[in-house]
């Protein structure tokens, strides 16, 4: 049975991966969306959609990572969790580092790996849930 705190978990896991898979679409349809219709990239290609994707999905990130990895002791996923936020971090505020072209790419791989965390830690979560960590926890 599940109780209040394994639901909160679960919902933080499930809009981590909402906002991530968002993000995700943004970056992939934005090449073409930009060639499709030009007036889209004055909108999408604002460095304010950036910082509000980052804004958001990186608390939602830390909400759902931190407890999770304190109920199922992967450390594997904390990284995937953490690594997707460095590197939506580097892409979205680190255009004049990594340059504009790469800074792209940096994003999709951070949201990629966000993705793959939230969904490796809803599972690890629900199976713990039923009490089954044993099997994946050590």
């Amino acid at each position: 049975m599940k109780t209040n705190s394994q639901d909160m978990r679960s919902l933080w896991d499930k809009i981590g991966l909402a906002l991530s898979g968002l993000c995700l679409i943004h970056c992939l349809a934005l090449p073409v969306a930009l060639s499709a219709l030009p007036w889209l990239g004055i909108v999408f290609e604002e460095e304010w959609v950036h910082m509000l994707f980052a804004a958001v999905a990186i608390p939602v990130a830390f909400i759902a990572f931190i407890p999770g990895f304190l109920k199922h002791h992967l450390k594997s996923v904390l990284f995937l969790g953490l690594g997707g936020v460095i590197l939506l971090l580097l892409g979205s505020i680190g255009h004049d580092v990594v340059g504009e072209e790469i800074a792209h790419w940096v994003t999709i791989c951070g949201g990629v790996l966000l993705v793959s965390g939230h969904i490796f830690n809803f599972r690890f979560n629900s199976c713990c849930a039923q009490e089954l960590c044993n099997k994946h926890a050590g």
